[in-house]
């Protein structure tokens, strides 16, 4: 794509570092959850930075996986 000199200006780019940056240093976490605690389900998640637990008490199975923290949005990395 094309751009003309006259639709570009330096206001479009004033904020590019931090958009950059945010996308290449994303915050992480990692799903600590214990499933062997007393009464704990199957598949729940709980947040190692903010603490965000989230299970399951009526012992139905979580579907899917936590790709990020519901609470907090850090992104959860694998171990």
């Amino acid at each position: 794509m094309v751009y003309d000199k006259k639709r570009l200006n330096v206001a479009d780019y004033s904020n590019l570092p931090s958009r950059l940056a945010d996308l290449i240093d994303r915050p992480t976490c990692r799903n600590v959850y214990d499933w062997h605690e007393m009464g704990a389900c199957d598949n729940g998640f709980e947040c190692s930075e903010c603490g965000n637990r989230v299970e399951d008490y009526e012992g139905y199975r979580i579907k899917g996986t936590f790709n990020c923290c519901p609470k907090c949005g850090r992104e959860v990395v694998r171990e």
